[in-house]
Parts: C-alpha cells; sequence; structure tokens
C-alpha cells in the first residue's frame, strides 16, 4: 500500500453540514478522541451547502411548532414510507441546534418582539404548523470550517473516499485516494460516519452538461454506494426524486412560492389548485411536481414562476435569498437573461432525475440513533433517509457524531485486511496505468443517459429489464476505464458508485409494484397505490454475487 495512517476514533466522510456537525459533536463528547474528517474538496467549501443555502426548512421551535407534528407531516408526505424515530430525532434536537448555529455567527430572522420570524414552505401547505422554515444569513461554510478548526479535528482534504473496509460485521476504517498525489492510504478508525451528500450526478440534466445538476455536482451518491459495499442496508431507493428549477440555470425555483408566488402556465392560467384526473396526483406537497407535468403533458407549457404580484418588501427578500446566501450566480444569470423578480415571469422547469435522503426520502437505512446496520458505521445529512432537509443533516450528523465516539471508546482496535486494502488500492489507480481506454465521462455520460432513457419515471418492467441489460454492459465497461491524472482516476470511482446507485435503484423499482410518492416512482404497469400490500420498505443490500440483494420489512412506529 502506498499509506497506512495513523488509527482514529471516528472517520467522518464528507466535510458538509452533517460531516461537519458529526465531527465537531465527536470531539465535543470526547475531547481526547481522535477524529478525522475526510473530504474529496476541502471542507471550507465542500458540500451541498457551500452551492447555496437560504433556510432551514424543518425546524421546531417551541411556541410555533410541536416534534409530533413535525413527525406527522413528514410521515404523511413519506405516504408512511420513513422511520418515524429519525424523524422524532431531528424534531427534538432542532431547537438546540438553531441556538448554536447561532451563537457560531449564523444569522436568523428576528421580529419586533425578539422572537425567531419564521415562514411555511408552499411544499408543507397542508401540514398545519407542523413544518416551520426560517431564513438564514451568513457563509455558513466558513463558520463551520472555523468552528472545525477550533477543536482540532484533522481534516483530510482533497482524497475522495473509495470504499469502507469492514471484518466480522464491523467497520475497521475506510480507504481514499489523495488526489494531488496520486496515491492511495488506508485509514484505520473504529468507527465511520457516512455524510458525502446524495446522488447529485445521478441523471444528465436538459442541457447535457455532467457537472450542470441542481445539486453539489461533488455528490455523485458515494455515501450510498460505499455503504452499500459495506454491507449496510438502504432504503427507498425507487424514489428518484426532481427538483423545481429555474430553467436553463438549473437552481431552485420553489423559493417564490413560499413568499406568495404562484405557477403559471403558458396560457397564463395558475394550476396548482385545479384538481387533476391523472394519476399521479396526491393531496400533500409532491402533488406541486404532478402538476407541473401534466401542464407540459397535456400542451399547456412551458410553465413560469409568476411573482409580479407580490409586494416590494417581499421581491426585495426574495432577491436577497436568490442572490446571496441561496446562489450568488443567480445574479448574473438574471442580469444577463435581463430577467428582474417582481416585474417579469421566470421559466421553470423539473430538474434530472436525483438521489437524496434529506429532501428525498432515499439512502442508508439508520436509525434515531444514525445507526446502520453495520456496527460502528453511521449514516446522516443526505446520505441518510430522513426527508428532513438541512436541520436533518445538522441533527442527525450531531447525534452520530456522539454515538460513533461512545461506540469507538468500547470497540477494540480496528485494522483493514492486507489483502482487502491491496485490492481497493489496484481498482483505484488501475485506470491510471493504462495507455488508452474509456475517459471516465465518457461512460458517465453513457450511463447517464441510460438513467434518464431506462431507469426514471415513467417506469415499467420491460424498461427496467432493459436497464438491467444495459447496466450491465457499462459494468463490463468499468474495466477499459482510463484516467489521465489524479482528478480523473477520481472520476472513475464516481462513475461506479452511480453505477451502483442505478442498479440498486432499478432493482427497488422492479420490486415495488405499485406507483407511490406522484412521479417519484409511477409504474405504467401498476398505475396504483396499494398501501394494504405496499406501505412498507423495499431495502437493497450487497448479495454475495455483488448484485443488489432486494427484501421488504415492515415500517414500525409508522
Amino acid at each position: 500500500m502506498d499509506r497506512l495512517m495513523e488509527s482514529v476514533d471516528v472517520a467522518v466522510v464528507g466535510g458538509g453540514a452533517a460531516g461537519c456537525l458529526a465531527a465537531i459533536a465527536a470531539k465535543e463528547s470526547r475531547p481526547d478522541a481522535e477524529v478525522a474528517m475526510v473530504e474529496k474538496a476541502s471542507v471550507r467549501r465542500g458540500g451541498s451547502i457551500a452551492c447555496g443555502m437560504d433556510a432551514i426548512n424543518v425546524v421546531v421551535i417551541p411556541g410555533i411548532s410541536l416534534v409530533e407534528d413535525l413527525v406527522r407531516a413528514q410521515m404523511s408526505a413519506a405516504q408512511g414510507i420513513l422511520v418515524p424515530a429519525v424523524v422524532r430525532a431531528v424534531g427534538e434536537e432542532s431547537f438546540k441546534v438553531l441556538q448554536d448555529l447561532e451563537s457560531w455567527g449564523v444569522e436568523f430572522p428576528h421580529d419586533e418582539k425578539g422572537g425567531y420570524r419564521t415562514f411555511k414552505q408552499w411544499s408543507a401547505r397542508d401540514a398545519a404548523s407542523a413544518v416551520t422554515s426560517i431564513s438564514m444569513a451568513g457563509d455558513l461554510k466558513l463558520i463551520l470550517d472555523r468552528e472545525v478548526k477550533k477543536r482540532g479535528i484533522q481534516k483530510i482534504e482533497h482524497a475522495p473516499v473509495t470504499t469502507v473496509f469492514t471484518s466480522e460485521g464491523r467497520v475497521t476504517g475506510l480507504g481514499a485516494f489523495d488526489i494531488r498525489r496520486e496515491e492511495f492510504f488506508a485509514l484505520p478508525a473504529k468507527s465511520v460516519i457516512l455524510a458525502a451528500g446524495s446522488g447529485a450526478r445521478f441523471g444528465l440534466p436538459e442541457t447535457g452538461v455532467l457537472h450542470g445538476v441542481f445539486d453539489c455536482p461533488a455528490c455523485a451518491g458515494d455515501s450510498y454506494s460505499l455503504g452499500y459495499r459495506a454491507g449496510a442496508q438502504l432504503v427507498n431507493m425507487e424514489c428518484v426524486k426532481h427538483y423545481i428549477t429555474v430553467r436553463y440555470f438549473n437552481g431552485p425555483g420553489l423559493a417564490p412560492l413560499s413568499y406568495g408566488g404562484k405557477l403559471i402556465n403558458a396560457f397564463g392560467q395558475a394550476f396548482l389548485e385545479r384538481p387533476s384526473s391523472s394519476s399521479l396526483e396526491l393531496n400533500n406537497f409532491m402533488d406541486l411536481f404532478s402538476a407541473i407535468l401534466r401542464e407540459y403533458q397535456e400542451g399547456r407549457g412551458p410553465v413560469y414562476i409568476d411573482t409580479r404580484h407580490l409586494s416590494r418588501e417581499a421581491t426585495e427578500e426574495l432577491e436577497r435569498c436568490f442572490f446571496t446566501t441561496e446562489r450568488p450566480t443567480f445574479k448574473k444569470f438574471f442580469e444577463k437573461r435581463k430577467i428582474k423578480i417582481g416585474r417579469d415571469l421566470i421559466e421553470a422547469n423539473l430538474s434530472e432525475p436525483v438521489l437524496c435522503g434529506g429532501h428525498g426520502i432515499n439512502g442508508l437505512k439508520v436509525n434515531g440513533l444514525a445507526e446502520t446496520n453495520v456496527s460502528g458505521l453511521y449514516g446522516a445529512g443526505d446520505a441518510a433517509a430522513n426527508a428532513t432537509s438541512l436541520m436533518g443533516a445538522f441533527v442527525l450528523g450531531r447525534i452520530a457524531g456522539r454515538e460513533a465516539v461512545k461506540y469507538a471508546a468500547t470497540a477494540g482496535a480496528a485494522t483493514p485486511k492486507r489483502e482487502e486494502v491491496e485490492a481497493e488500492r489496484e481498482r483505484v489507480l488501475a485506470p491510471l496505468r493504462k495507455s488508452e481506454g474509456i475517459p471516465p465521462a465518457l461512460l458517465e455520460r453513457k450511463l447517464r443517459t441510460t438513467i434518464n432513457q431506462y431507469v426514471d419515471n415513467p417506469k415499467s418492467e420491460p424498461k427496467l429489464r432493459a436497464a438491467q441489460e444495459r447496466l450491465a454492459c457499462l459494468r463490463k465497461d468499468v474495466s477499459f476505464l482510463k484516467a489521465a491524472d489524479g482528478h480523473e482516476a477520481m472520476k472513475a470511482v464516481e462513475v461506479q458508485a452511480i453505477l451502483d446507485c442505478a442498479e440498486m435503484v432499478t432493482a427497488a423499482s422492479l420490486e415495488r409494484k405499485e406507483s407511490r410518492w406522484g412521479i417519484y416512482h409511477y409504474r405504467v404497469d401498476y398505475p396504483k397505490r396499494d398501501d394494504d400490500q405496499w406501505r412498507k420498505f423495499v431495502v437493497v443490500q450487497q448479495g454475495e454475487d455483488g448484485k443488489p440483494s432486494v427484501s421488504t420489512q415492515p415500517v414500525v412506529g409508522g
């Protein structure tokens, strides 16, 4: 092996919101513990929140909302296919996290009486006071990076994690690739927290630009693949999400609706409140996505965000959130297109297919202590199925950090098996040794085009079977990957993570023989929702043959 690092108590994979809170919590719980964060970019600018984030969409503030109302609302939104203990854990600790963030320098608006000024996101309009949102300002990543440094947490940056090593059902460490040195290294660890974000690069956007996606383009489903290969259970992988975006920018388009904006079609008609005859329509927030799709299918597209009726104050607040903490590049896009909020219509679109545990419901199956079924392995943020957005990342990260360092205190020494380290090293470095072959970008484009064509909605058994055949061919092409440098070697590993995710989604979609979650899992051969047979988890694990093994589990406590 190139390098064997010094053993740590807790290894955190990912330096985003969940990873930072996990590392901080672990170090605060046991100041003498050795805690390391391993991030493929930098902690200062890594993770989804580095792309911009204007609000925390789930927070239980005393006097405004209740934990049980949050659980009810999120279970309703997930149509019952979620672990309620996870949502409850987020709700119970959310206000304390909000206060801690504020003490670190994150700014939250207050009213004239000193209370928090909140709003209710449009997507929770059916949830009474259960889901409360609060705007925020300040450079969140700089703040979190500073707090990590204060606590003396080891940061290993520009080093994508490629595997989690296990032995006899427990984690023993991880393997990673130093991009700049082009070296593979092993990091022995008593516990590992997977917090490497979503599957933002699952499907291909309409622009065809590989990294022109809604969420952080560094997020290639790493956490799902790492957990899958380590023996962890994943749930709801068949629930393939789409976002509402500003067309051609692929930035978020939902915020104006929370401030009173509305969606209109090409004929100027507001359409969200009109009941649909389509089987895609739902009774909660996912009807928003179904309704947009319906307008296009029935010939009334394009769809626009209309803010022309909003007050000057609301328009200014939208400009603040769009052009500062959300996506600073939004301002340049609007200026170049000569679009002004409050004056012009803004064209909206549905994004590419995405996998996400926080803004969606798929990922590692964890309990209220952020534990997976593998001893010493924890999941947080978009890596874990939780449906609680940014606050879920904060809280589950904190819980995972506390529990991981507690586990490490009683766990024995952990050392990855040498033969497994050598095998992983060979897999990661193989593309660098080839003089000719397939560039990672080419294979990724083929793969993500296949996902759009065969794996995304609408689904059917013939399409999904064809997907399996096509993915099997692409799996063989992995052996021909060629990397010109360390950056391309990382991309080669990411392509394999996306391929793992595609195989999991296809297998889970075949298993769930019903339609559920609106356009997120719509099977034309089983167009109806069937709670009697399918109000349960579809669970995916890696089988002994290396392929997805699918089973079902009941939802407990829902």
